[in-house]
């Protein structure tokens, strides 16, 4: 199961929606901390973790865990390589 985790203020403005590139939102948690109104809408943990467990398990068994868009399924191979940043292009990102 892919899980990523978005700020989507980094987005570009124009892009299509979140739901149109990602899919629908299967799971939200600890809204606490979330700022501004209205929060989100939160599943009590309990029954987060079961859809979690049943998600997991089902792909096991299925082998649908190998289709992800972070790997190809043919070999296990990231899509993109990894590229570490320079100390300049790091700085240039925590000046903002």
């Amino acid at each position: 199961m892919s899980y990523v985790g978005l700020i989507d203020a980094c987005l570009a403005h124009d892009a299509p929606s979140l739901q149109e590139s990602f899919g629908p939102v299967r799971l939200v948690l600890n809204t606490h901390s979330a700022i501004g109104d209205p929060k989100p809408a939160q599943r009590r943990g309990p029954l987060a973790l079961i859809a979690i467990m049943k998600a997991v398990l089902g792909a096991r068994v299925s082998g649908a865990y190998r289709r992800n868009p972070f790997f190809r399924a043919s070999d296990g191979r990231p899509i993109a390589d990894a590229r570490v940043l320079s100390r300049a292009e790091r700085a240039n990102f925590t000046a903002a």
